[in-house]
Protein backbone atom coordinates (compact mmCIF):
# COMPACT_ATOMS: atom_id res chain seq x y z
CA UNK A 1 0.00 0.00 0.00
CA UNK A 2 0.83 3.61 -0.08
CA UNK A 3 1.90 5.04 3.04
CA UNK A 4 2.93 8.05 2.25
CA UNK A 5 1.83 10.78 -0.65
CA UNK A 6 3.61 14.42 0.63
CA UNK A 7 4.30 17.56 -1.11
CA UNK A 8 8.14 18.44 0.31
CA UNK A 9 10.71 21.11 -0.47
CA UNK A 10 13.40 18.84 -1.99
CA UNK A 11 16.42 20.72 -0.24
CA UNK A 12 15.05 20.81 3.40
CA UNK A 13 12.79 17.48 2.99
CA UNK A 14 9.75 19.38 4.91
CA UNK A 15 6.39 19.42 3.65
CA UNK A 16 4.86 22.19 2.36
CA UNK A 17 1.93 24.44 3.95
CA UNK A 18 -1.27 24.02 2.61
CA UNK A 19 -1.78 27.46 0.98
CA UNK A 20 -1.97 26.55 -2.64
CA UNK A 21 0.99 29.14 -3.42
CA UNK A 22 4.18 26.78 -2.30
CA UNK A 23 5.39 24.64 -5.00
CA UNK A 24 7.25 21.65 -3.71
CA UNK A 25 7.77 18.18 -5.03
CA UNK A 26 5.32 15.27 -5.17
CA UNK A 27 7.21 12.60 -3.22
CA UNK A 28 6.19 8.73 -2.50
CA UNK A 29 6.59 5.91 0.00
CA UNK A 30 5.69 2.33 0.39
CA UNK A 31 6.03 -1.04 -0.16
CA UNK A 32 4.33 -0.62 -3.67
CA UNK A 33 6.65 2.08 -4.42
CA UNK A 34 10.26 0.69 -6.57
CA UNK A 35 12.78 -0.18 -4.20
CA UNK A 36 15.22 1.32 -6.61
CA UNK A 37 16.55 1.04 -10.36
CA UNK A 38 18.25 -1.66 -11.84
CA UNK A 39 21.89 -2.23 -11.18
CA UNK A 40 22.15 1.74 -10.97
CA UNK A 41 23.16 2.72 -7.36
CA UNK A 42 23.73 6.70 -8.29
CA UNK A 43 20.26 6.89 -9.30
CA UNK A 44 19.09 4.93 -7.03
CA UNK A 45 20.35 6.91 -3.92
CA UNK A 46 19.36 10.22 -5.69
CA UNK A 47 15.79 9.28 -6.33
CA UNK A 48 15.35 7.37 -3.38
CA UNK A 49 16.88 10.04 -1.07
CA UNK A 50 15.81 10.54 2.50
CA UNK A 51 13.35 7.73 2.34
CA UNK A 52 10.95 9.14 -0.27
CA UNK A 53 10.49 8.51 -4.09
CA UNK A 54 11.24 11.85 -5.63
CA UNK A 55 8.40 11.37 -8.48
CA UNK A 56 9.68 14.92 -10.44
CA UNK A 57 6.44 16.16 -10.67
CA UNK A 58 6.19 19.67 -9.08
CA UNK A 59 2.75 20.87 -7.45
CA UNK A 60 0.89 22.93 -4.53
CA UNK A 61 -1.29 21.42 -1.59
CA UNK A 62 -4.56 23.10 -1.54
CA UNK A 63 -6.02 23.92 1.91
CA UNK A 64 -8.72 21.40 0.88
CA UNK A 65 -5.82 18.82 1.08
CA UNK A 66 -6.19 18.45 -2.62
CA UNK A 67 -2.71 18.21 -4.43
CA UNK A 68 -2.64 20.90 -7.45
CA UNK A 69 0.42 19.43 -10.19
CA UNK A 70 2.13 22.59 -12.19
CA UNK A 71 5.30 21.52 -13.88
CA UNK A 72 7.90 18.44 -14.02
CA UNK A 73 11.12 20.09 -12.18
CA UNK A 74 12.50 19.00 -15.56
CA UNK A 75 10.42 20.91 -17.52
CA UNK A 76 11.40 24.58 -15.24
CA UNK A 77 13.33 26.86 -17.57
CA UNK A 78 15.92 28.92 -15.68
CA UNK A 79 15.89 32.82 -17.30
CA UNK A 80 18.31 35.25 -15.05
CA UNK A 81 18.19 33.43 -11.65
CA UNK A 82 14.15 33.26 -12.34
CA UNK A 83 12.61 29.51 -12.33
CA UNK A 84 9.76 29.87 -15.27
CA UNK A 85 7.35 27.14 -15.43
CA UNK A 86 6.23 26.46 -19.01
CA UNK A 87 2.73 25.21 -17.71
CA UNK A 88 2.47 28.59 -16.38
CA UNK A 89 3.07 30.21 -19.49
CA UNK A 90 1.21 27.63 -21.46
CA UNK A 91 -2.05 28.40 -19.36
CA UNK A 92 -1.97 32.12 -19.66
CA UNK A 93 -1.23 31.70 -23.56
CA UNK A 94 -4.47 29.19 -23.75
CA UNK A 95 -6.58 31.68 -21.76
CA UNK A 96 -6.99 33.94 -24.81
CA UNK A 97 -9.70 32.91 -27.23
CA UNK A 98 -7.28 32.87 -30.45
CA UNK A 99 -5.28 30.39 -29.40
CA UNK A 100 -5.91 27.22 -30.22
CA UNK A 101 -2.43 25.12 -28.91
CA UNK A 102 1.00 26.45 -27.95
CA UNK A 103 4.14 25.19 -26.10
CA UNK A 104 6.89 26.54 -24.26
CA UNK A 105 10.36 25.25 -25.11
CA UNK A 106 13.72 27.26 -24.01
CA UNK A 107 16.62 27.79 -26.26
CA UNK A 108 20.14 29.22 -25.42
CA UNK A 109 20.64 32.92 -25.31
CA UNK A 110 23.62 34.95 -25.82
CA UNK A 111 22.87 37.27 -23.09
CA UNK A 112 22.16 35.33 -20.59
CA UNK A 113 24.67 32.40 -21.17
CA UNK A 114 23.45 29.39 -19.55
CA UNK A 115 22.38 31.50 -16.44
CA UNK A 116 21.89 27.96 -14.51
CA UNK A 117 25.96 27.82 -14.10
CA UNK A 118 25.84 31.32 -12.91
CA UNK A 119 26.09 31.39 -9.10
CA UNK A 120 28.86 29.26 -6.49
CA UNK A 121 31.56 27.66 -8.52
CA UNK A 122 30.30 29.40 -11.90
CA UNK A 123 29.94 32.58 -13.93
CA UNK A 124 30.07 35.59 -12.98
CA UNK A 125 27.47 37.92 -13.43
CA UNK A 126 29.01 40.95 -15.55
CA UNK A 127 27.23 44.05 -17.04
CA UNK A 128 28.03 46.87 -18.82
CA UNK A 129 29.86 49.96 -17.11
CA UNK A 130 31.37 47.40 -14.28
CA UNK A 131 34.51 48.59 -13.22
CA UNK A 132 37.17 45.61 -12.23
CA UNK A 133 40.39 46.14 -10.38
CA UNK A 134 39.40 49.32 -8.89
CA UNK A 135 38.39 50.74 -12.05
CA UNK A 136 41.15 50.15 -14.54
CA UNK A 137 39.26 48.11 -16.48
CA UNK A 138 35.40 49.11 -17.39
CA UNK A 139 33.02 46.86 -19.43
CA UNK A 140 31.52 47.29 -22.55
CA UNK A 141 29.63 44.42 -24.64
CA UNK A 142 29.77 40.82 -24.66
CA UNK A 143 32.05 38.83 -26.78
CA UNK A 144 31.74 35.47 -26.07
CA UNK A 145 31.03 32.50 -23.48
CA UNK A 146 32.54 28.83 -23.01
CA UNK A 147 32.06 26.39 -21.05
CA UNK A 148 34.76 27.95 -18.65
CA UNK A 149 34.48 31.74 -18.58
CA UNK A 150 32.72 34.61 -20.37
CA UNK A 151 35.02 37.25 -22.30
CA UNK A 152 34.37 40.92 -22.46
CA UNK A 153 35.59 44.02 -24.57
CA UNK A 154 36.65 46.68 -21.63
CA UNK A 155 38.11 50.07 -21.57
CA UNK A 156 41.20 49.91 -20.41
CA UNK A 157 41.80 53.55 -18.16
CA UNK A 158 45.45 53.74 -17.61
CA UNK A 159 46.01 53.05 -21.31
CA UNK A 160 42.69 54.23 -23.30
CA UNK A 161 43.24 51.70 -25.03
CA UNK A 162 40.03 48.60 -26.33
CA UNK A 163 41.10 45.28 -24.43
CA UNK A 164 39.85 41.74 -23.92
CA UNK A 165 39.01 40.49 -20.55
CA UNK A 166 38.49 36.84 -19.57
CA UNK A 167 36.67 36.09 -16.05
CA UNK A 168 36.81 32.62 -15.26
CA UNK A 169 34.56 30.42 -13.45
CA UNK A 170 35.16 30.56 -9.64
CA UNK A 171 34.60 26.74 -8.74
CA UNK A 172 38.15 25.71 -7.52
CA UNK A 173 39.30 23.20 -10.62
CA UNK A 174 38.74 26.50 -12.97
CA UNK A 175 40.80 28.67 -11.14
CA UNK A 176 43.81 26.33 -11.09
CA UNK A 177 43.36 25.66 -14.89
CA UNK A 178 43.18 29.88 -14.99
CA UNK A 179 46.80 30.06 -13.43
CA UNK A 180 48.19 27.63 -15.42
CA UNK A 181 47.23 29.03 -18.05
CA UNK A 182 48.51 32.38 -17.01
CA UNK A 183 51.96 31.01 -16.42
CA UNK A 184 52.08 29.62 -20.08
CA UNK A 185 51.17 33.15 -20.82
CA UNK A 186 53.31 35.17 -18.85
CA UNK A 187 56.46 32.48 -20.27
CA UNK A 188 55.37 33.74 -24.04
CA UNK A 189 55.17 37.36 -22.96
CA UNK A 190 58.75 37.32 -21.05
CA UNK A 191 59.91 35.75 -24.42
CA UNK A 192 58.23 38.42 -26.20
CA UNK A 193 59.00 41.50 -25.58
CA UNK A 194 59.16 42.97 -29.26
CA UNK A 195 55.60 41.56 -30.02
CA UNK A 196 56.73 39.51 -33.06
CA UNK A 197 56.08 36.61 -32.13
CA UNK A 198 52.31 36.01 -33.23
CA UNK A 199 51.25 34.76 -30.30
CA UNK A 200 48.52 36.64 -28.32
CA UNK A 201 50.03 38.96 -25.65
CA UNK A 202 49.05 39.14 -21.84
CA UNK A 203 48.46 42.93 -20.63
CA UNK A 204 47.55 41.67 -17.25
CA UNK A 205 45.60 38.94 -14.25
CA UNK A 206 43.95 39.79 -11.27
CA UNK A 207 41.27 38.46 -8.99
CA UNK A 208 37.79 39.39 -9.44
CA UNK A 209 35.51 39.38 -5.86
CA UNK A 210 32.15 38.20 -6.39
CA UNK A 211 29.47 37.22 -4.25
CA UNK A 212 29.97 34.26 -5.13
CA UNK A 213 34.00 33.62 -4.46
CA UNK A 214 36.76 35.14 -6.17
CA UNK A 215 36.99 34.66 -10.72
CA UNK A 216 39.85 34.95 -11.94
CA UNK A 217 40.62 37.71 -14.47
CA UNK A 218 43.18 37.78 -17.95
CA UNK A 219 43.52 40.61 -19.93
CA UNK A 220 44.80 40.16 -23.75
CA UNK A 221 45.18 42.72 -26.39
CA UNK A 222 41.90 43.34 -28.84
CA UNK A 223 42.43 41.33 -31.65
CA UNK A 224 40.19 41.03 -35.18
CA UNK A 225 38.64 37.91 -36.63
CA UNK A 226 39.58 34.32 -36.35
CA UNK A 227 40.15 32.15 -39.16
CA UNK A 228 37.08 30.69 -39.27
CA UNK A 229 35.10 34.08 -39.97
CA UNK A 230 37.66 34.38 -42.88
CA UNK A 231 36.27 31.16 -44.04
CA UNK A 232 33.12 32.09 -43.88
CA UNK A 233 33.27 35.34 -45.09
CA UNK A 234 34.66 33.46 -48.41
CA UNK A 235 31.26 31.30 -48.04
CA UNK A 236 33.62 28.45 -47.63
CA UNK A 237 35.42 28.49 -50.78
CA UNK A 238 38.93 27.84 -50.44
CA UNK A 239 41.37 30.59 -49.85
CA UNK A 240 43.82 32.10 -52.64
CA UNK A 241 47.38 30.44 -52.08
CA UNK A 242 49.03 33.39 -51.72
CA UNK A 243 46.67 34.44 -48.93
CA UNK A 244 46.89 30.91 -46.98
CA UNK A 245 50.99 31.29 -47.39
CA UNK A 246 51.08 34.60 -45.56
CA UNK A 247 48.52 33.31 -42.89
CA UNK A 248 50.84 29.70 -42.67
CA UNK A 249 54.14 32.01 -42.37
CA UNK A 250 52.35 34.22 -39.46
CA UNK A 251 51.61 30.95 -37.97
CA UNK A 252 55.03 28.83 -37.99
CA UNK A 253 56.77 31.50 -36.41
CA UNK A 254 54.45 31.06 -33.94
CA UNK A 255 54.92 27.45 -33.36
CA UNK A 256 58.45 27.90 -33.70
CA UNK A 257 58.64 30.11 -31.33
CA UNK A 258 56.46 28.24 -28.56
CA UNK A 259 57.70 24.64 -29.34
CA UNK A 260 61.88 25.40 -29.86
CA UNK A 261 62.05 28.08 -27.36
CA UNK A 262 59.91 27.33 -24.56
CA UNK A 263 59.33 23.67 -25.13
CA UNK A 264 55.09 24.65 -25.10
CA UNK A 265 52.45 22.73 -26.60
CA UNK A 266 49.27 24.18 -27.45
CA UNK A 267 47.42 20.51 -28.18
CA UNK A 268 44.30 22.35 -29.21
CA UNK A 269 44.98 24.31 -32.35
CA UNK A 270 42.12 24.76 -35.00
CA UNK A 271 40.77 27.77 -37.01
CA UNK A 272 39.07 29.26 -33.79
CA UNK A 273 42.58 29.70 -32.37
CA UNK A 274 44.01 31.89 -34.87
CA UNK A 275 42.84 35.81 -34.71
CA UNK A 276 43.83 38.33 -37.83
CA UNK A 277 45.18 41.24 -35.89
CA UNK A 278 42.36 43.09 -37.33
CA UNK A 279 38.63 42.50 -38.20
CA UNK A 280 37.69 41.62 -41.97
CA UNK A 281 35.58 44.10 -41.61
CA UNK A 282 37.20 47.97 -41.04
CA UNK A 283 33.78 49.61 -39.65
CA UNK A 284 33.55 46.67 -36.81
CA UNK A 285 36.95 47.57 -35.63
CA UNK A 286 36.55 49.89 -32.84
CA UNK A 287 40.23 50.87 -33.70
CA UNK A 288 40.48 52.20 -37.11
CA UNK A 289 36.33 52.92 -37.08
CA UNK A 290 34.58 56.57 -36.05
CA UNK A 291 32.81 54.84 -33.35
CA UNK A 292 35.49 54.42 -30.79
CA UNK A 293 34.52 53.08 -26.71
CA UNK A 294 33.41 56.04 -24.92
CA UNK A 295 35.83 56.35 -21.61
CA UNK A 296 34.23 56.42 -18.59
CA UNK A 297 34.66 60.11 -18.06
CA UNK A 298 33.09 61.22 -21.00
CA UNK A 299 30.62 59.23 -20.40
CA UNK A 300 29.35 60.89 -17.30
CA UNK A 301 29.50 63.92 -19.05
CA UNK A 302 27.61 62.91 -22.24
CA UNK A 303 25.09 60.57 -21.56
CA UNK A 304 23.95 58.13 -24.33
CA UNK A 305 20.65 59.35 -26.08
CA UNK A 306 17.64 58.71 -24.04
CA UNK A 307 15.23 55.86 -26.08
CA UNK A 308 11.94 57.57 -27.57
CA UNK A 309 8.94 57.53 -25.06
CA UNK A 310 7.53 54.72 -25.35
CA UNK A 311 4.11 54.27 -26.96
CA UNK A 312 0.63 53.55 -25.57
CA UNK A 313 -1.79 51.02 -26.96
CA UNK A 314 -4.57 53.66 -27.83
CA UNK A 315 -2.45 55.69 -30.30
CA UNK A 316 -3.05 52.56 -32.54
CA UNK A 317 0.34 51.43 -32.75
CA UNK A 318 -0.20 46.99 -32.06
CA UNK A 319 2.23 45.50 -29.06
CA UNK A 320 4.47 43.65 -31.70
CA UNK A 321 5.11 47.68 -33.50
CA UNK A 322 5.79 48.87 -29.62
CA UNK A 323 8.70 45.81 -29.69
CA UNK A 324 10.26 47.28 -32.55
CA UNK A 325 10.32 50.78 -31.26
CA UNK A 326 11.98 49.57 -27.95
CA UNK A 327 14.46 47.49 -30.03
CA UNK A 328 15.04 50.45 -32.25
CA UNK A 329 15.99 52.75 -29.42
CA UNK A 330 18.08 49.81 -27.83
CA UNK A 331 20.36 49.74 -30.53
CA UNK A 332 20.78 53.32 -30.85
CA UNK A 333 21.65 53.22 -26.95
CA UNK A 334 24.37 50.66 -27.55
CA UNK A 335 25.63 51.79 -30.88
CA UNK A 336 27.21 54.90 -28.92
CA UNK A 337 29.29 53.02 -26.32
CA UNK A 338 29.46 49.24 -28.10
CA UNK A 339 32.33 48.08 -30.53
CA UNK A 340 31.89 45.47 -32.82
CA UNK A 341 35.09 43.36 -32.43
CA UNK A 342 35.94 40.26 -31.43
CA UNK A 343 37.79 38.37 -28.55
CA UNK A 344 41.52 37.17 -28.12
CA UNK A 345 40.54 33.95 -26.75
CA UNK A 346 39.02 30.75 -29.07
CA UNK A 347 38.15 29.44 -25.33
CA UNK A 348 34.69 31.36 -25.69
CA UNK A 349 33.43 28.64 -27.60
CA UNK A 350 29.85 26.92 -27.36
CA UNK A 351 30.86 23.46 -28.17
CA UNK A 352 32.83 21.27 -26.41
CA UNK A 353 36.46 21.53 -27.50
CA UNK A 354 36.75 17.57 -27.50
CA UNK A 355 33.90 17.08 -29.07
CA UNK A 356 31.43 16.71 -32.31
CA UNK A 357 31.01 20.79 -33.71
CA UNK A 358 27.57 19.54 -34.35
CA UNK A 359 25.95 21.05 -30.87
CA UNK A 360 25.45 25.18 -31.40
CA UNK A 361 28.55 26.01 -30.33
CA UNK A 362 30.99 25.17 -29.46
CA UNK A 363 29.01 25.27 -33.17
CA UNK A 364 30.35 28.43 -31.96
CA UNK A 365 30.00 31.89 -30.29
CA UNK A 366 33.42 32.43 -31.91
CA UNK A 367 32.33 31.45 -35.03
CA UNK A 368 28.65 32.44 -34.80
CA UNK A 369 29.36 35.13 -33.14
CA UNK A 370 31.33 37.05 -34.79
CA UNK A 371 29.06 37.57 -37.00
CA UNK A 372 26.10 38.39 -34.70
CA UNK A 373 28.29 41.47 -33.56
CA UNK A 374 30.54 42.70 -36.60
CA UNK A 375 27.23 41.81 -39.02
CA UNK A 376 28.79 41.88 -42.19
CA UNK A 377 28.56 38.52 -42.93
CA UNK A 378 24.67 38.21 -42.17
CA UNK A 379 23.93 41.08 -43.93
CA UNK A 380 26.46 41.90 -46.91
CA UNK A 381 25.99 40.07 -50.33
CA UNK A 382 28.59 37.24 -51.56
CA UNK A 383 30.48 39.92 -53.49
CA UNK A 384 30.77 42.11 -50.36
CA UNK A 385 31.67 39.67 -47.88
CA UNK A 386 34.55 38.09 -50.70
CA UNK A 387 36.00 41.76 -51.64
CA UNK A 388 36.31 42.17 -47.96
CA UNK A 389 37.66 39.26 -46.91
CA UNK A 390 40.40 38.87 -49.63
CA UNK A 391 41.48 42.39 -48.76
CA UNK A 392 41.66 41.06 -44.93
CA UNK A 393 45.25 42.47 -43.48
CA UNK A 394 46.82 38.49 -42.61
CA UNK A 395 49.01 39.31 -39.90
CA UNK A 396 47.44 37.15 -37.21
CA UNK A 397 47.98 35.25 -34.05
CA UNK A 398 47.43 32.43 -31.96
CA UNK A 399 45.35 32.45 -28.55
CA UNK A 400 43.54 30.07 -26.44
CA UNK A 401 46.30 28.55 -24.46
CA UNK A 402 43.61 27.33 -21.54
CA UNK A 403 44.27 23.13 -22.55
CA UNK A 404 48.63 23.56 -23.19
CA UNK A 405 51.42 22.16 -21.50
CA UNK A 406 54.69 21.96 -21.88
CA UNK A 407 56.90 18.82 -23.02
CA UNK A 408 57.79 17.56 -20.24
CA UNK A 409 54.68 18.06 -18.17
CA UNK A 410 51.31 17.44 -19.97
CA UNK A 411 48.24 17.46 -18.18
CA UNK A 412 46.26 15.36 -19.76
CA UNK A 413 46.01 12.77 -22.70
CA UNK A 414 42.70 13.85 -23.67
CA UNK A 415 43.77 16.50 -26.11
CA UNK A 416 42.75 18.39 -29.72
CA UNK A 417 39.37 19.10 -31.54
CA UNK A 418 38.13 15.93 -32.96
CA UNK A 419 38.27 17.49 -36.65
CA UNK A 420 42.05 18.30 -35.99
CA UNK A 421 43.28 15.29 -33.93
CA UNK A 422 46.68 13.60 -34.85
CA UNK A 423 46.91 9.78 -35.07
CA UNK A 424 49.07 9.47 -31.88
CA UNK A 425 46.53 10.80 -30.01
CA UNK A 426 43.39 8.67 -31.44
CA UNK A 427 45.66 5.77 -31.13
CA UNK A 428 46.86 6.47 -27.34
CA UNK A 429 50.03 6.61 -27.79
CA UNK A 430 52.86 9.33 -26.50
CA UNK A 431 52.74 12.85 -28.06
CA UNK A 432 54.79 15.82 -28.37
CA UNK A 433 55.00 19.17 -30.55
CA UNK A 434 53.88 17.04 -33.37
CA UNK A 435 50.04 17.11 -32.50
CA UNK A 436 50.39 21.09 -32.87
CA UNK A 437 51.85 20.45 -37.04
CA UNK A 438 49.21 17.84 -37.45
CA UNK A 439 46.68 20.35 -36.45
CA UNK A 440 47.97 23.02 -38.82
CA UNK A 441 48.19 21.05 -41.65
CA UNK A 442 44.56 20.32 -41.31
CA UNK A 443 44.56 23.98 -41.08
CA UNK A 444 45.89 25.03 -44.27
CA UNK A 445 44.57 22.11 -45.76
CA UNK A 446 41.25 23.75 -44.87
CA UNK A 447 41.94 27.21 -46.10
CA UNK A 448 43.41 25.96 -49.44
CA UNK A 449 40.00 23.56 -49.37
CA UNK A 450 36.84 23.53 -50.25
CA UNK A 451 34.66 22.28 -46.79
CA UNK A 452 33.68 19.25 -48.85
CA UNK A 453 36.50 17.92 -49.92
CA UNK A 454 38.25 18.21 -46.28
CA UNK A 455 35.18 15.86 -45.05
CA UNK A 456 36.02 13.35 -47.36
CA UNK A 457 39.45 13.17 -46.60
CA UNK A 458 38.60 12.69 -42.70
CA UNK A 459 35.96 10.52 -43.93
CA UNK A 460 39.05 8.42 -45.87
CA UNK A 461 41.53 8.69 -43.12
CA UNK A 462 39.12 7.31 -40.18
CA UNK A 463 38.21 4.42 -42.38
CA UNK A 464 42.12 3.48 -42.75
CA UNK A 465 42.42 3.85 -38.73
CA UNK A 466 39.59 1.41 -38.37
CA UNK A 467 41.13 -0.86 -40.72
CA UNK A 468 44.52 -0.75 -39.07
CA UNK A 469 43.32 -0.81 -35.78
CA UNK A 470 41.25 -4.37 -36.72
CA UNK A 471 44.18 -6.51 -36.66
CA UNK A 472 44.20 -8.10 -33.11
CA UNK A 473 48.31 -7.85 -33.21
CA UNK A 474 47.92 -3.91 -33.56
CA UNK A 475 49.44 -2.59 -30.94
CA UNK A 476 49.18 1.26 -29.11
CA UNK A 477 52.96 2.02 -28.64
Amino acid sequence: MLEGLEIKDPASMESVPSDGHTVGEVMLRGNTVMSGYYKDATATAKAMKGGWLRSGDLGVRNPDGYIQLKDRSKDIIISGDENISSIEVESALFSHPAVLDAAVVARPDDHWARCQNYGCGGYHVVRPDDNFKQGAYVMQSKLGWGHFSTAWLAWDTAHSRSVAVKVQKSAQHYSEAAMDEIKILMQIADGDLEDSRCVVKLLDHFKHTSPNESHVCMVFEFLGDNLLTLIKYTDYRSIPLPMVKEICRHVLIGLDYLHRELSIIHTDLKPEDIFLVSTIDPSNDPRKSGVRLVPPAARAIEPPPRAPARPSTSSGVTRNQQKKIRKKAKHVVVSTSEGNGAVAFADIDESDDKGDLSTANEGSPSQDGDMKRGGGYRWGNKGTRNRMAMKAELGCKMVDFGNACWTYKEFTSDIQTRQYRCPEVLLGSKYSTSVDLWSFACICFELASEMCSLIRIVEITLTRIRYFCSFPHFGFD
